[in-house]
């Protein structure tokens, strides 16, 4: 080659490189104008943030776990006697300002204390200004004022108490950037046209001992100057049209082998363990850290391993950067458009005189020079330079080349590598049918080059076909490819009709899909075209599955939606994690979390029943609404479904109902009470001079008997309607004696029937409770067990601790046993089961239902287990009253 065609060939190199320079410049400016990838911008900027030393000017005061262990869980709701302790012993130690990054925005009794410690601090000798924190809300604009601002139309001041005895407010609002991280501050604020200052540059000005009225006067003498503001004497912001700030961090998030400025704890100072001299003539920052709630902790562009900085720790390096005037600056727009534009085309013209083998080595070399370059300017100035843009100028031209260069073996390998970028495209798609068929229908396109076509779907036991994507047609014109679909896919197999072609996309012997299409005449177009089926079927099976899930889940949530029961989705601790339109409206007014929600003894029974696992019914009454509540655990996941279903007219019957029971009642009694005196007298005078036939006698007899009878029901109905008021006395019992007594009164019963009866009764079982109900409640179960169990049979009565907490009566028999049908009824009103062996036993079906009423206005419960055949146990279970007395 001459001379001459050498300086063309590279000439024509340089104008190739050029171009290719120019063209990734293009694409970076749009990248840049648009903010795309902002996040990893970000990210890499952060590299500049490494620990430099600070002024040792400031030292935090830490509510750490030890301040919460000793004053409580939350620092707004300490005494603020607490925090006037705090202000009068830093002043004491001669502290230069006391900085608060806490709202004290309502007001308590003890703000007058705090006022007059902050007050005597200002007239201390060491004159220290004490700043609080302030926070504008609602309405984050910029102020419209020449000066670049926020405005918001409110806030959240300190009590006016303390406001007063302040020195200054400083506002403590957080912008963090698109990544959550912290960079920026606020300078100026404009509270409903009232010009304010951050709370960095408030506590900067008190350090400066500027006068608070006098910064105002500052702020408003300034000559509004784009880009800039003088947020204080000698100290000038680069700020954006918000008044934003860039601030420098010194240091990593404090941990415990690793400060960046002094922590101590609040509750060290206020015991006097902490060196009074480390505060003298310092700024003192007040603030949530090193507590194990991190509510107040943010991420920050210092620390790369994730680590969370709490707020007045971020507060605290923009004061330093205040203090040492080392401000961070962002390159300007014109700046980083020269940037990109000229390491473009530098990159490109050095890439393009290299050898292949040279072009790696050489972009990481440039790269590393470029970082060291910025490393040094942001340590000789603090601008950050663009590393983002800026290495993707450096790299992109090589990547553009290295493509030139490749495009030839990679035209010699397209159709093998189209069917691997094809099924990796699909499957990587998200789970969106449409999506993945119009992918689908690209792919199929490109290979068959077919103007018409049709995807058919069919689900896993649908006979029908549904229409899944089509092009080159309209949908009812796809209808007569319908018959060729159906017949691929009966056949599993490639299908033609000229001049179509039918391929069923197959997964573990099943047709998902059938695509029908017209293809151009090319041979090696079928096997492609079944080699893209066998492909795309797993990406294809795991799409329709994804879809039948969110059908399936749209329709539950559309049923619990409009379901008129109030149903709701609660976790371990019993918190709201879902809840349906009627489960809102019923419960929105009364607290966060179920228990907040619930009476007192709903709560307790509810607790108790998750402590168990156990599933769990109640009714309470939430305003004037009444509601069941049924609440069961879900296996393995930890969570809890409840439902609630209005019942406020079936207890407003039932209010009814016990109304007329205990009006019925009481008119019963009375001629009831006269019947049983009169035959009573008139038994006891024919037994002393007989006048009436035997015949007679015997019908007296029977009169009385039936009187006893139904005396007896109605005694059991108003016991059971005074249970469920409640209205009855309570005592200390030892229900152990209970237990005994009615054993012993039961015992010549049992004997007379020839029955055994077996006791294991523990002593020291005191509860709380009505002593006739609870004698009622064992003399019922004992007398039902005698009553079940024929001649011969066995009677065991224990009586033991089922847990710290609840004692246990357990009542068994060896009798006829319950029907597993029944058991669901047994403890129901008027209840009795019938079975051929119990059809000829008396009762009145209310002695369980009683004995169910009194354990649960004991607080307690009842069950029952029982074999029909085989014998029953009854238990009851009360709480102790060593629970209830701590409860």
């Amino acid at each position: 080659m001459t001379p001459l065609a050498l300086r063309t060939t590279r000439r024509q190199e340089a104008r190739r490189s050029l171009w290719i320079g120019a063209l990734v410049a293009a694409l970076l400016l749009l990248l840049w104008a648009t903010n795309a990838f902002a996040q990893l911008r970000l990210r890499l900027s952060n590299v500049y943030f490494v620990p430099t030393p600070v002024s040792q000017t400031i030292v935090i005061v830490a509510l750490d776990d030890a301040a919460l262990q000793t004053y409580g869980r939350s620092p707004r709701e300490w005494s603020r006697a607490v925090y006037a302790d705090l202000v009068a012993r830093l002043s004491a130690a001669q502290a230069r300002v006391i900085a608060f990054d806490l709202l004290f925005d309502i007001a308590t009794e003890d703000d007058a204390v705090f006022a007059q410690a902050i007050d005597a601090a200002r007239q201390s000798d060491a004159r220290t200004r004490t700043i609080l924190a302030a926070a504008g809300v609602q309405n984050q604009t910029r102020s419209g004022t020449l000066l670049p601002a926020l405005a918001f139309t409110s806030q959240l001041l300190p009590a006016p108490t303390l406001r007063s005895a302040a020195e200054n407010v400083g506002y403590v609002n957080t912008f963090p950037d698109i990544d959550g991280a912290i960079r920026r501050q606020s300078s100026l604020l404009y509270i409903d046209q009232n010009p304010a200052v951050a709370f960095p540059l408030a506590v900067y000005f008190a350090y400066l001992r500027f006068p608070t009225s006098e910064i105002a006067n500052f702020i408003a003498s300034q000559t509004p100057q784009p880009g800039t503001l003088i947020a204080a004497p000698e100290r000038t912001l680069a700020v954006d049209g918000s008044g934003l700030w860039l601030q420098n961090y010194f240091g990593l998030p404090s941990s415990d082998t690793q400060q960046t400025f002094p922590v101590v704890s609040l509750r060290d100072v206020l015991a006097g363990s902490v060196d009074a001299q480390l505060f003298n003539d310092k700024v003192v920052l007040v603030g949530a850290m090193h507590d194990t709630t991190a509510a107040d902790e943010y991420p920050v562009p210092a620390a790369a391993d994730g680590r969370m900085m709490a707020g007045v720790e971020i507060h605290a390096n923009a004061i330093e950067t205040l203090l040492q005037n080392r401000f961070v600056y962002e390159q300007t727009p014109l700046s980083s458009v020269v940037m990109i534009v000229t390491l473009s085309l530098l990159a490109s013209l050095i890439y393009s005189q290299l050898r292949w083998y040279w072009m790696l080595p050489t972009a990481v070399l440039l790269l590393l020079i470029w970082v060291i370059f910025a490393f040094l300017l942001f340590g000789a100035t603090g601008q950050m330079l663009n590393l983002f843009h800026s290495g993707l100028a450096l790299a992109g031209p090589l990547l553009f080349i290295s493509g030139v260069n490749l495009s030839a073996e990679i035209s010699r390998r397209r159709k093998t590598e189209f069917l691997l970028e094809s099924v990796v495209q699909v499957t990587t798609q998200r789970l969106e049918l449409e999506r993945v068929l119009a992918r689908l229908a690209e792919d199929i396109r490109r290979l068959s080059q077919a103007p018409l076509g049709v995807i058919w779907l069919w689900g896993e036991n649908d006979s029908t076909a549904e229409l899944g994507h089509f092009w080159g047609q309209s949908a009812p014109e796809c209808d007569r490819l319908r018959p060729l679909a159906e017949q691929a896919r009966a056949s599993r197999v490639l299908t033609t009709q000229q001049p179509y072609i039918a391929v069923p996309i197959l997964w573990q012997q099943r047709a998902l899909a059938v695509f029908v299409i017209h293809p151009s005449a090319r041979d090696t177009a079928p096997a492609l075209l079944e080699e893209l089926a066998r492909q795309i079927a797993p990406g294809l099976e795991n799409t329709l599955l994804h879809r039948d899930v969110q059908q399936q889940k749209t329709l539950l949530e559309g049923v619990l939606a409009a379901s008129p029961a109030g149903i709701l989705l609660l976790d371990s601790e019993l918190r709201i994690l879902q809840q349906n339109t009627a489960a809102r409206a019923n419960l929105s007014p009364y607290g966060d979390t179920l228990l907040q929600k619930l009476p007192e003894n709903a709560r307790t029974a509810l607790s108790e029943a998750v402590q168990r696992g156990e599933a769990f019914r109640d009714e309470i009454t939430l305003g004037t609404k009444t509601f069941y509540l049924d609440a069961a655990p879900l296996p393995g996941v930890q969570r809890w479904v409840v439902a609630l279903n209005d019942v406020s007219t079936l207890a407003e019957l039932n209010r009814i109902k016990t109304h007329m029971i205990r009006m019925g009642s009481h008119d019963l009694k009375n001629p009831l009470s006269r019947i049983i005196g009169y035959g009573s007298l008139i038994q006891k005078l024919q037994k002393d001079m007989p006048t009436l036939p035997e015949k007679q006698h015997d019908y007296l007899k029977s009169m009385i008997q039936a009187a006893e009878q139904m005396r007896g029901i109605i005694n059991d109905l108003l016991d059971l309607e005074q249970l469920r008021a409640g209205d009855f006395t309570r005592e200390v019992i030892e229900f152990a004696t209970i237990v005994r007594e009615a054993a012993s009164q039961q015992q010549p019963e049992i004997q007379a029937k020839g029955q055994r009866l077996n006791t294991a009764i523990v002593d020291s079982a005191q509860v709380i409770g009505n002593f006739r109900q609870l004698s009622a409640l064992v003399t019922n179960l004992l007398g039902n067990a005698s009553k079940y169990t024929p001649a011969g049979g066995t009677i065991t009565v224990r009586l033991h601790a089922s847990d710290e907490t609840h004692i246990r009566l357990e009542v068994e028999d060896t009798g006829y046993g319950i029907p597993a049908e029944a058991q669901s009824k047994l403890f129901s009103e008027f209840y009795r089961v019938r079975t051929e062996s119990t059809a000829n036993i008396p009762g009145t079906g209310l002695g369980l239902s009683l004995v169910k009423t009194a354990a649960e206005a004991h607080g307690g419960r009842v069950w029952v287990h029982s074999q029909e055949g085989v014998g029953s146990t009854f238990f009851v279970e009360l709480p102790l009253r060593k629970a209830l007395t701590k409860a």
